[in-house]
């Protein structure tokens, strides 16, 4: 396989599981605003959005109205769905020869729902329609994926690529939970709103019943971030993203020579990061939730490098 040609296949992973994770954010946490009674909290919501989109949220969120639409159908954002949406297709249009027919169908299908959908009824009452389109489209993408793809080293390098970019996105959602709440502390909300917030985190990754099944008490900090950390048998779990992050790479290097020993080797530093996260000890870790967060997305980002100067 040509370099260009993984490349293509690594990211069309990443834009997909990316598309995925923010709009499953822009859902529910939008509709979030429909069951609390914190005054202003349609703006507050807004620069969460903002923040989880874009990184940065300008201090007069309150007066950007289309902060919805920049989010879903900006084609000038390079961080809106569409674009996200159609970075998937283009990478896809490379690589034609090396996926089934039917994945590329799901591919299109995404692609002009997307770019048809009007911005003036997103506007004003066509939000829950839209992301649960792309939503169900994600789905199927996952589906088709699986179900008619070898899986030989093409299906492997957009795995790869879906594994990164969640364990990225889940580091990023708690983040934006821990900023969410310190905002609320300094507006003086009680305890049972900050609760209200790791519900409605566990709700965009799909996490709550699992969560209330496993621990079978109220939700909170501690309980949230055990399980979306370090929980193994949850796949959307940093330590399970992790741990087929390793399992994939020695898919991919099969019949390859494989030093585990060798500290430099991709192999070496994914089964570091994996590890770190998998046998951490969250009752017991030694620095705070926020560092451990911020150090997760640094080492995410020398992972994604490692890949790169891997196999790229």
């Amino acid at each position: 396989m040509l370099s260009r040609q993984a490349s293509s296949l690594y990211w069309i992973g990443r834009y997909q599981e990316r598309t995925e994770y923010i709009t499953r954010f822009l859902d529910v946490k939008y509709f979030s605003t429909m069951d609390t009674t914190i005054i202003d909290y349609q703006n507050f919501v807004l620069r969460s959005i903002k923040f989880m989109v874009t990184g940065n949220v300008s201090k007069d969120i309150k007066y950007e109205p289309d902060i919805l639409w920049k989010v879903s159908l900006d084609k000038t954002s390079p961080t809106s769905i569409i674009s996200y949406v159609t970075a998937v297709r283009d990478n896809t249009k490379g690589i034609r020869n090396l996926i089934s027919n039917e994945l590329w169908e799901v591919v299109n299908k995404n692609y002009h729902f997307v770019h048809n959908f009007s911005g003036d009824y997103l506007r004003k009452r066509g939000l829950y329609e839209f992301t649960k389109q792309v939503e169900e489209n994600a789905s199927l993408f996952q589906a088709k994926l699986d179900s008619t793809l070898l899986h030989d080293d093409a299906w492997a390098f957009i795995k790869l690529g879906i594994y990164v970019e969640r364990a990225y996105q889940i580091t990023r959602i708690l983040i934006n939970t821990l900023s969410d709440i310190k905002a609320l502390q300094i507006e003086n909300e009680n305890p049972t709103v900050e609760n209200h917030q790791w519900v409605t985190t566990l709700n965009v990754l799909e996490a709550l019943d699992m969560t209330k099944k496993l621990f079978k008490k109220g939700i909170h900090e501690d309980i949230a971030c055990e399980f979306l950390i370090t929980n193994l048998d949850f796949p959307r779990s940093i330590a399970s993203s992790l741990e087929k992050c390793t399992k994939t790479i020695k898919k991919i290097k099969n019949g390859t020579e494989i030093n585990q020993l060798d500290r430099e080797s991709l192999i070496y530093k994914t089964a570091k990061l994996s590890a770190a996260i998998k046998y951490l000890d969250y009752q017991n870790k030694e620095i705070d939730t926020d560092e451990l967060l911020t150090i997760t997305l640094k080492e995410l980002a020398k992972l994604n490098d490692a890949i790169q100067k891997e196999f790229f």
